[in-house]
């Protein structure tokens, strides 16, 4: 019977993989759209206030991400 239930779940193994792999897929995909719209509404802001900073830089446009945005 163990041997059964382990060829059992070997067996169905990669498509429950593929299923998680495509909800993970999903999920960075929905955070690449967060992440893009957050940009796109800062950068918006700095510019249309630009005229009230003393100091102007030059930004380079990166989206940077922190490690503490992904599960482990």
């Amino acid at each position: 019977m163990r041997g059964a239930l382990l060829f059992c779940s070997l067996l169905f193994w990669p498509a429950v993989h593929a299923a998680n792999a495509s909800a993970d897929i999903s999920a960075y995909r929905a955070l690449v759209a967060q992440d893009a719209r957050l940009a796109s509404v800062g950068y918006k802001l700095a510019a249309a206030n630009a005229e009230y900073c003393a100091r102007k830089e030059r930004n380079p446009g990166w989206v940077i991400h922190d490690i503490a945005q992904y599960p482990d």
